[in-house]
């Protein structure tokens, strides 16, 4: 009775809801709709009304499905935690498709474990630089000396090169961080700066005004 409605469209989360049971959860089951997140809260709040209760908020949720990875991990106890879900699921929508990538390299990498902190990051997504071209720390070294080595310098001589010592420590001086998405930076970072061998990284970002946005 409770089948995924395809007609709801892909949404960013879906949550399996249903009237508040006065005893057995099992009582309400029969009539548990899914909801696609996100939504207006009007159309929200008319859909509970259907189910018998009169806000969102008010119903329970027995099952969800998250577009996001890592989501699954967030502490989402209860449907109070309806608006920040939604108000999550409405920023995620309308990222751009590398930003979308970002977000989640970033949800990789922080961890968050509140929507709380979710929103947070969606909030300052803009401020990190993130790129997908490479895949590995190793990968990434590479592709940093090629951008700063001048034109017309063999690249194969990189290609020989054994740069796994090297692409730890710039990462670190970097700020920067390997993801199953690819290689995001530090807050306000550049992939891309040049950073000095010995400084810490606490000092080089002191030293460095917020320069968000894609790197390619």
């Amino acid at each position: 009775p409770y089948e995924e409605n395809t007609e709801l469209g892909e949404g960013v989360f879906r949550l399996l809801i249903a009237k508040a049971p006065k005893e057995n959860p099992e009582e309400v089951l029969d009539n548990a709709k899914w909801i696609a997140v996100p939504i207006d809260r009007n159309d929200a709040d008319e859909l509970a009304k259907t189910l018998g209760e009169n806000r969102i908020e008010d119903c329970v949720y027995y099952d969800r499905r998250a577009g996001i990875p890592k989501k699954d991990e967030l502490v989402y106890t209860d449907m109070k935690q309806f608006d920040k879900l939604n108000e999550l699921a409405r920023k995620y929508s309308e990222f751009p498709e590398m930003h979308k990538l970002c977000f989640k390299a970033l949800l990789e990498r922080e961890s968050p474990e509140t929507l709380d902190d979710a929103l947070e990051i969606a909030e300052i997504e803009d401020q990190y630089n993130f790129t997908r071209n490479a895949v590995d720390a190793e990968d990434f070294a590479q592709m940093y000396l090629k951008y700063h080595l001048p034109a017309g310098f063999d690249y194969k001589f990189i290609n020989e090169l054994e740069v796994t010592n090297f692409a730890d420590k710039l990462l670190n001086r970097l700020g920067a961080g390997v993801t199953s998405y690819g290689i995001v930076s530090g807050r306000g970072r550049s992939l891309f700066e040049i950073v000095p061998y010995d400084n810490p990284t606490s000092e080089i970002q002191q030293n460095n005004g917020r320069m968000g946005g894609m790197e390619m």
